[in-house]
């Protein structure tokens, strides 16, 4: 091999190394400039702002932030850094731990600044099994032990097996349809003042005077409010408009039989006494 080849092969040989050796130094300057950047202040969440909460104290969703933007990325990124948090996972861990909050909406308001929109459940019906009362919301939700009594509700749940919160209260009954047959009937001076689940199958509509309408779970409740409408018109069972309230203890109101009545004093056999 001539000797200005052998010699252009060596250069070329260091050209390449020296173009290797500025590519890592760069990629390594890129990144210790990446990680000083990163841990700068001003790009660190100082403030946590909340907002449309009530039951669940700002504090305890600002420690919750805390304990999730604690420690660092591989010992070198503070977790606290603004651009790499990630929201959807911290609104997961909101909603999880308070059953209270449905959901939960975080923005980034600046680079040191983060902003939790808080939406908690509606305290809409009052559930209420032995000496304890629970909150629920318009989806059947049981999310919070209620301070409220059965005196603070113009009427309330209770059933005959044991609910928790986080549980579905009737779960396969609509409560806002359920909602509107009772307030149908208030109009026709029929007070119901409690709803009991008696069974998988039967509801228990209980008026102020004590006399219980029985019907089966359904989401015909426009059919069973016209029976209801009906019974009132039946002797044995009319309204002391005075009172608002039924003569008969029991009512039951069975759809699958031609919208038979059947009732039942107590005390009575309760066999084959159909209207």
């Amino acid at each position: 091999m001539p000797y200005t080849s052998k010699k252009r092969t060596v250069k070329k040989r260091e050209m390449r190394k020296r173009k290797i050796l500025f590519v890592l130094f760069s990629l390594f300057f890129l990144l210790v400039l990446t990680v000083f950047v990163m841990r700068m202040s001003w790009i660190q969440i100082e403030t946590v702002l909340v907002f449309g909460n009530n039951d669940v104290s700002r504090s305890t969703i600002v420690n919750e932030v805390n304990t999730h933007t604690r420690g660092s990325y591989a010992g070198i990124i503070p977790k606290t850094n603004i651009l790499l948090l990630n929201t959807e996972k911290i609104s997961k861990i909101i909603t999880n731990s308070h059953s209270e909050i449905s959901s939960t909406d975080i923005k980034k308001k600046d680079l040191q600044v983060l902003e939790i929109h808080v939406v908690e459940r509606d305290d809409t019906y009052l559930f209420c099994q032995k000496e304890d009362c629970f909150s629920v919301d318009g989806s059947n939700y049981i999310f919070k032990k209620s301070g409220r009594n059965t005196s603070d509700s113009n009427y309330f749940f209770t059933s005959y097996k044991q609910y928790a919160i986080d549980d579905t209260l009737l779960e396969f009954v609509d409560l806002q349809e359920l909602d509107v047959l009772i307030q149908s009937l208030e109009i026709k001076e029929l007070n119901i003042v409690q709803v009991k689940e008696l069974s998988p199958f039967t509801i228990g509509l209980v008026t102020k005077g004590g006399t219980v309408l029985l019907v089966e779970k359904s989401d015909n409740f426009d059919e069973i409010y016209s029976t209801i409408v009906k019974l009132l018109q039946v002797k044995d069972f009319s309204v002391n408009k005075g009172k608002g309230e039924f003569e008969k203890n029991y009512a039951y109101i069975n759809l699958q039989f031609k919208n038979k009545i059947f009732s039942c004093l107590k005390g009575e056999a309760c066999v084959d006494n159909y209207k």
